[in-house]
């Protein structure tokens, strides 16, 4: 399946978009990744703020450069990338409790 990225996806997400959108997309998607981890039994902790930090980061770093066309890969092959970097670490996370 291809998927088309358009120039308002480029405009809003890519690196040119002036990085209002993504700035504000990163504090969003933190929030809900934070309470999805304290929902699942993650503990408030200053390890918790940094995994928040880093899997909203990667999440949108990926997409960032699949948008600008950095990265040839399918959603499919971008979300098995995410998970293999990330679900180690919310593993650990989650085991803390």
């Amino acid at each position: 399946m291809r998927v088309r990225r358009g120039p308002l996806v480029r405009a809003l997400l890519g690196r040119r978009g002036g990085g209002l959108v993504p700035a504000r997309g990163e504090r969003i998607l933190g929030r809900v990744v934070r309470d999805e981890l304290l929902a699942a039994g993650a503990r408030p902790s200053p390890a918790l703020d940094r995994l928040v930090i880093c899997v909203a980061g990667a999440f949108l770093a990926l997409l960032r450069g699949w948008v600008d066309g950095d990265i040839a890969a399918t959603p499919a092959e971008l979300d098995a990338t995410f998970r293999a970097t990330v679900l180690p670490g919310v593993r650990s996370i989650l085991v803390q409790r």
